[in-house]
């Protein structure tokens, strides 16, 4: 069955919005998660941000939700594998980008 979304939710708008998004600090908020695994060292910060720079939307993630859009990108970096959970929340004051989980698995 063919999933309809939105021209502005298609897969690669979101990829779009995401990385505008990224690129001001004001706009992007982190979960305790993010801040958990990168000072483990589980999933670095620069893999993490080259996911939100360069990674590509996971098309069956991605879900519109009231007040926003959640979905998972990947990205491939020197040989492992990123994937980062995000919701691009919307209101009144505009959109931000919460970057909720990434998990990173050998190649």
């Amino acid at each position: 069955m063919t999933k309809v979304v939105s021209l502005k939710n298609h897969p690669r708008r979101i990829e779009e919005r995401i990385r505008v998004l990224a690129t001001n600090l004001s706009k992007i908020r982190y979960s305790e998660n993010i801040n958990d695994l990168a000072a483990a060292r589980t999933v670095p910060m620069s893999l993490i941000w080259a996911c939100l720079e360069q990674g590509e939307v996971i098309e069956k993630w991605l879900k519109e939700e009231p007040g926003g859009v959640y979905g998972k990108l990947s990205h491939e970096a020197g040989g492992v594998v990123v994937e980062v959970d995000f919701l691009i929340e919307t209101d009144n004051e505009g959109e931000r980008l919460l970057v909720l989980y990434a998990t990173v698995e050998e190649d």
